[in-house]
């Protein structure tokens, strides 16, 4: 059975079926992509960033979640002070 008589099979099924096997499809690639990631991509990305913090004379201070954390945590501080400047902004205009 091809490709096209996979789709065509799928297709002729009911509705609450075809969510179903989108939902399994959509879940099995999800883990199977983050799976990929962690075993191969995060290591290769985390040898490069301990190549640099050799360079660099510090420890293996990096890894990919902990870079990660640091990206979020300067997002939230940085949006944080923008609302806090608005914020002191509309009080003076009250005033």
């Amino acid at each position: 059975m091809g490709f096209v008589e996979t789709i065509h099979r799928i297709q002729k099924k009911p509705k609450r079926e075809r969510e179903r096997i989108l939902l399994v499809s959509v879940t099995f690639s999800f883990l199977l992509i983050v799976i990929l990631w962690i075993f191969f991509g995060g290591g290769i990305f985390r040898g490069a960033v301990r190549a640099q913090d050799e360079k660099a004379g510090s420890k293996d201070k990096y890894a990919p979640f902990e870079m990660l954390k640091e990206d979020f945590s300067s997002i939230f501080s940085q949006t944080r002070e923008g609302i806090m400047k608005f914020k002191e902004t509309l009080l003076r205009l009250k005033q």
